[in-house]
């Protein structure tokens, strides 16, 4: 068996038979006592073995392992909850707009998962702070305690939110102050056809063409995301601004949740809009 851990041979080995899982323990342990954390790892198993779920590691022709700082395991950490919370989303989205009671297995499921975002949530502030650290633990809460399936799908588009948020803010954490001023202004230049990008997304949202809507709203989101993100970093004189307009992708995003495409088209068409135009005065 070969070990690659960033492309290179791992500089010690593993002489007893293990199972997959203790191999990767033993070199978490090393790379945390080097400073550095497993963010990825991909197993090859040897043809005979291909077949096999639980390998050991002389069943195994390969072991590539990435390893990242603590910033690159955070950033990874993010991107996992947030593919979480989609399927989540998805879960109790699809059960509202049937309109039926959860089985029991889909109930235990459900108190499952509810768990662990909550544990997640709670790990992640260890390292990262929250928009409005009430309103999550509010959110958090609600989403382990509210038996109506609407309430908790709310909750989880207000966590959703402040994990995106997390990401985009772990992601632009190497931008410096003038980086971000340059792409501030570059931001502001675009506002005007953003609105009416936003303009039209509405339209499509009350004409029955809520998929071609959703596809572009997602990218003006990020957008919009990005450039409140940009504003805490450059210290912008309307970064304040920037939180009003995050209270409305939040109910934005609870709408979508929800599928009422009449109050999403709103908010896009009137809310958000005009939040856009107080970024220019």
């Amino acid at each position: 068996m070969r070990i690659l851990v960033n492309d290179e041979p791992l500089n010690f080995e593993i002489q007893e038979r293990l199972s997959v899982a203790e191999a990767i323990d033993k070199v978490r342990t090393w790379a945390e006592g080097q400073g550095h954390f497993v963010i990825d790892y991909r197993i090859a198993a040897l043809p005979e073995f291909a077949d096999s779920e639980a390998l050991m590691t002389d069943q195994v022709e390969l072991i590539d392992i990435t390893l990242g700082d603590q910033r690159d395991l955070v950033e990874t950490n993010l991107r996992d909850l947030i593919d979480y919370s989609d399927r989540m989303g998805y879960f109790l989205a699809k059960a509202i707009s049937e309109g039926r009671t959860l089985d029991d297995k889909e109930q235990a499921s459900l108190i499952e998962a509810c768990a662990f975002m909550d544990e997640s949530i709670m790990a992640l502030l260890s390292h990262l702070a929250p928009e409005n650290k009430q309103d999550l633990s509010q959110a958090v809460k609600d989403l382990k305690n509210q038996a109506d399936l609407v309430l908790k799908i709310n909750a989880l588009a207000i966590i959703k939110n402040q994990i995106q948020l997390w990401l985009r803010s772990v992601e632009f954490s190497r931008i410096d102050s003038s980086e971000a001023e340059n792409k501030l202004t570059e931001f502001r230049s675009q506002i005007g056809q953003l609105k009416s990008d936003l303009e039209k997304i509405a339209s499509q949202m009350t004409r029955g063409k809520e998929q071609a809507a959703l596809q572009a709203l997602e990218s003006a989101m990020q957008k919009i995301t990005d450039a409140m993100i940009l504003m805490r970093i450059a210290e912008d004189t309307k970064k304040d601004e920037g939180k009003s307009i995050l209270i409305i992708l939040r109910t934005l995003t609870q709408h979508l949740d929800e599928k009422d495409w009449v109050s999403a088209a709103d908010v896009v068409d009137f809310d958000l809009r005009d939040a856009l135009d107080r970024l220019l005065l």
